[in-house]
């Protein structure tokens, strides 16, 4: 993750204070890459005539254990469901 997208998990980890992060497309303050990073809106515009995605994939450990979440945004910027 980079340093600007973990200082937005941790800003809305301590607004909200729990470490639960919420990608469900409907409610997530995360549903737009545009709130994830601060030139999110100009990278999606940038790149929808492409038709690609976007992907956010954290790395976590629980117990000694490794784990990988991801998450998509469709060439818009915005959550895609699939």
């Amino acid at each position: 993750m980079t340093e600007e997208v973990q200082e937005t998990v941790n800003s809305y980890q301590s607004m909200f204070g729990n470490k639960l992060l919420d990608f469900n497309y409907d409610s997530s303050p995360f549903k737009s890459i545009g709130t994830l990073i601060k030139r999110g809106g100009e990278l999606a515009e940038m790149t929808k005539r492409f038709g690609g995605t976007y992907r956010l994939v954290i790395f976590y450990m629980v117990s000694g254990e490794r784990y990988r979440f991801e998450v998509r945004y469709d060439a818009y910027g915005y959550l895609s469901v699939s």
